[in-house]
């Protein structure tokens, strides 16, 4: 055997079995060879198309009598060089070929894939392949048929050896047959009634069923192909971020997605609540990246869309319609969580900043039991791992979605996960409340990162320096001590990272995680864009305001007023006549103007007559619906009597009814 791509010649008057250049090699007196291709029918065409090959599967050769599985193959080789295999030197004879069962179980190369229908007996790859249809591969493999090979007399260019790589034997054309081969495809549910039926769940498998309470009802589990019981998440799910300059969705899902889905990419403008204004978007073609079984579905440049246009934010989300009986009837409709997206323009100089989206939790479900700081969560992580979903650069908390302690947080303790349980630290610094309350079992919770400060200001526009005085400058205030630490961005031109304000040493002080409602100040040096995406939340958010001067953020992505956040003393906070007995709201000027300073308003109250006012007012003009509060912002909350239970108030984001634009 001497033609390319095979450029080395094993010689032996017995059988030998060698490796060169990634082919396994018999060489013997028998001159008879068979071989070429196993590959992933990525287009659904039913042929091999170039770039379709696998590498790295385990491919059989049994004599006719054998049985695969029990017997040992008479030979063994792996794919390369695109998909390919070969066996040379063998004896005139009754031969079949055989994938072991291990190539398509767990972590196999044939994971969750099976053989393409059908079998092409005689015909090369660009007409079929020959892998016999297992019932199920993982127990069994797959085999091809019996075929007869002959020296002399096999396939040859022009007359059945028409596919792929087909010129490789032609030093011994007539002795090799390179006709047969394996043809895969993913294993999927060809249908959401099929998918009904492989996942029984106790009968909570209709399609706005969600079994195990991760908020993904069963549509949206079918749609991404995702585990419909388990509530850890997985990388299937809809997400939202930016590449470079570029605003990204992607998600995954099984190969070609379900002829009974459709799949939409929506936005809007509005504040995504109940009567917002969701726009279909078409404008960007997605990308499909393949891999065993799946696709990532990967739609870029979604910030130029249209409905975008000389806007700073936008929202997000993708709509699931499952028209399961195929009369063209949408009969469940299913939504993902809502994303926001904004680029934050800031300014050479101090100015504040609050993070009002929130990162995507790794788990979301019930709680079992509290045992003291411990929260049991195995029924809703069933089959799952929270141990295998904990990324080791991040800080992550836990909050709570419902009950009457919804909003409250504690800072997990990571080196304590388990599979299905999470220890929290309450005395913790980023910890709501000191203790954890035994009510919490039967309530939801998240467990989110935390932003951490790399996360947010680590871009090319932040530009670090060797000086702390010129350097980009994160500031904090501490409501307990009345003081402000920070951050600087050192760089020296190959180290470049956030330090701590007077420790030496050249510590990563990025890491630092940033409390969910609290604000602090940001000076740039130079004009620079912040480019931020995450889920909008819906949740109460608990916040413990000291008496005295707190610097908090609000959690809303669009303009609030005091009102919306029931600042007002039915909300605990106080009012008087006396500004300097009311509770305050202080602005930094350098946040719209290039000043230093502060303005403000003041919480008025009388029997009669509650408002809030400005500083310096000579009337009574009420500002209590102005929507002075800013996304993307922090403000200065002095609080005359602390408010150690205060909740920001929910922004409901109920996915039904809502107002479509375009046609469904």
């Amino acid at each position: 055997m001497s033609s390319a791509p095979f450029t080395c010649r094993l010689k032996s008057l017995q059988a030998l079995i060698g490796a060169c250049c990634g082919w396994l090699f018999v060489s013997s007196a028998p001159a008879a060879g068979v071989g070429n291709l196993v590959y992933l029918d990525s287009n659904n065409n039913a042929v091999f198309d170039s770039g379709e090959g696998l590498n790295g599967v385990t491919v059989q050769l049994y004599g006719s009598t054998a049985t695969p599985e029990i017997d040992p193959p008479l030979l063994e080789v792996v794919t390369a060089s695109g998909g390919q295999f070969l066996f040379t030197g063998l004896a005139d004879g009754d031969y079949f070929l055989h994938v072991p069962s291990s190539q398509f179980s767990g972590g196999g190369v044939l994971e969750s894939l099976r053989s393409m229908a059908g079998v092409s007996i005689g015909l090369d790859d660009d007409a079929g392949e020959d892998g016999e249809d297992a019932v199920d591969p993982t127990v069994t493999g797959v085999r091809t048929s019996v075929f007869n090979l002959t020296s002399g007399t096999e396939p040859t260019d022009g007359t059945f050896e028409t596919g792929g790589f087909a010129a490789t034997d032609n030093a011994e054309d007539a002795d090799v047959d390179l006709t047969v081969d394996l043809g895969f495809r993913p294993l999927v549910a060809a249908s959401f009634l099929d998918w009904q039926t492989d996942n029984p769940l106790s009968g909570s498998n209709l399609p706005t069923d969600d079994p195990d309470g991760d908020s993904k009802d069963n549509v949206m589990e079918y749609a991404l192909a995702d585990t419909p019981d388990s509530a850890v998440a997985s990388d299937h799910e809809f997400t939202v971020g930016w590449v470079a300059e570029a605003l990204e969705a992607r998600f995954v899902r099984s190969w070609g997605g379900h002829s009974d889905l459709a799949y939409i990419i929506e936005g809007t403008t509005d504040e995504p609540t109940a009567t917002a204004v969701w726009t279909p978007l078409s404008a960007v073609v997605p990308v499909m990246e393949r891999a065993a079984g799946e696709e990532t579905v990967t739609y870029s440049g979604l910030q130029n869309e249209a409905i975008f246009s000389g806007e700073t934010q936008g929202f997000l989300r993708l709509r699931v319609d499952l028209d399961a009986d195929g009369n063209s009837t949408i009969d469940a409709t299913s939504y993902s969580p809502a994303w926001g997206f904004a680029t934050v323009d800031l300014v050479a100089r101090n100015q504040t900043f609050g993070m009002p989206l929130a990162n995507r939790p790794i788990f979301s479900g019930g709680v079992d039991q509290v045992n003291g700081s411990v929260l049991d969560l195995a029924t809703a992580v069933g089959g799952g791992s929270l141990v295998a979903a904990i990324q080791p650069e991040s800080r992550y908390f836990v909050e709570v979605t419902s009950g009457d302690d919804e909003g409250h947080r504690w800072e997990v303790d990571e080196s304590s996960v388990t599979a299905t349980s999470v220890t929290l630290e309450p005395p913790a610094a980023l910890s709501s409340r000191s203790s954890v309350p035994s009510e919490l079992a039967g309530q939801t919770v998240v467990i989110r990162p935390y932003w951490l400060v790399n996360d947010l200001f680590s871009g090319a526009d932040i530009v670090g320096a060797t000086s702390q005085a010129s350097a980009p400058k994160i500031t904090f205030y501490d409501s307990a001590t009345s003081r402000f630490t920070g951050l600087w961005r050192f760089s020296n031109g190959s180290i470049t990272r956030w330090l701590a304000d007077g420790v030496a040493s050249l510590d990563d002080a990025g890491v630092t995680p940033l409390d969910v409602c609290r604000g602090w100040f940001i000076n740039p040096r130079n004009p620079a864009t912040v480019r931020v995406a995450g889920l909008v939340r819906t949740n109460l958010v608990a916040c413990a305001v000291t008496g005295g001067t707190n610097l908090i953020s609000i959690p809303s992505v669009v303009p609030k007023s005091p009102l919306d956040y029931q600042l007002i003393v039915d909300g605990g906070l106080t009012g008087s006549t006396d500004k300097t007995l009311a509770d305050r709201l202080r602005f930094w000027r350098g946040d719209t103007e290039d000043a230093q300073g502060y303005y403000g308003y003041w919480l008025y109250k009388t029997p009669s007559l509650e408002r809030w006012l400005t500083d310096g007012a000579p009337d009574l003009t009420d500002f209590t619906q102005q929507t002075f509060l800013l996304p993307f912002r922090g403000v200065f909350l002095i609080s005359a009597n602390g408010l150690i239970d205060w909740k920001m108030r929910a922004i409901p984001l109920a996915q039904e009814p809502s107002k479509e634009n375009g046609p469904r």
